[in-house]
């Protein structure tokens, strides 16, 4: 059975690794409240990083290898979502929330479901990010991408199973600032939610013709929807921010 790298390897071996090996590696996490005068919290800081660039390698390892010999790819039915679902897919085994909750000292969300109870035809409610842990997620990103061979060894993988999903995050979220009545479409997403039927959410013509138009339609109405809601709880801006320094670090053109 596989086993999670990221929680049993040696944390001194990683550190003395990163020394004399050039695969260092990535992900959207962890840098950690750090105090200046505290020698042990900047140590347990690097330690968490080292964890995570590990797990993300052994993530695009895992995922290439089992593709290169036709093996069952972890939780391969969810990968079709085109959601959150089909990132909390690929890093669950190797990058657990539960994992990033614990580094952080704080929770994913706030409120509405979780991650353990989650139910799509749920119509009345919804998970609400938590500011704080965006906040350090975004931190973390920034940090850890910083490093340019990790982002050469993680490049494939990330083309591969991120890039053409990411972008339609980013179109999404760019026609939803750029619609006339913004304001307009997230108070009748809440209303609908409030009385249990956000299923019945209808986007005006101009944003379901751009849905339409897209080569991947559903994950581009899933990226809609999902801007929408963070609109209703305020992490949007938060959100976009990880997004676009990913998106600006794998692919740097594509943002103007």
């Amino acid at each position: 059975m596989k086993k999670n790298f990221a929680l049993y390897v040696n944390k001194n071996i990683i550190i003395k690794g990163l020394m004399i090996s050039l695969i260092l590696l990535m992900l959207i996490v962890t840098l950690g409240c750090e105090s200046s005068d505290s020698v042990i919290e900047k140590e347990q800081s690097y330690d968490d990083v080292s964890i995570l660039r590990s797990s993300w390698f052994e993530s695009s390892q895992y995922v290439d290898s089992n593709l290169q010999n036709e093996s069952p790819i972890p939780n391969s039915s969810k990968y079709s979502i085109g959601g959150p679902h089909h990132f909390y897919s690929l890093l669950n085994d190797f990058i657990p929330v539960n994992l990033l909750e614990d580094m952080s000292i704080e929770t994913l969300f706030i409120s509405g479901q979780s991650l353990e109870s989650f139910n799509l035809t749920n119509y009345g409610d919804y998970a609400r990010y938590n500011p704080s842990f965006i906040e350090w997620v975004l931190s973390m990103t920034q940090s850890v991408l910083s490093h340019s061979t990790l982002i050469s060894l993680t490049q494939n993988y990330y083309n591969s199973y991120y890039k053409t999903y990411l972008r339609e995050y980013v179109d999404a979220y760019k026609m939803l600032q750029n619609h006339s009545d913004l304001s307009s479409l997230v108070s009748e997403y809440t209303s609908l939610v409030e009385g249990n039927r956000s299923h019945r959410f209808v986007p005006p013509y101009t944003i379901e013709s751009t849905i339409a138009s897209s080569s991947h339609s559903i994950t581009s109405k899933t990226a809609t929807l999902f801007w929408i809601r963070r609109h209703t709880d305020s992490s949007h801006e938060g959100l976009y921010s990880i997004l676009s320094t990913l998106v600006n670090t794998f692919d740097p053109t594509y943002i103007h």
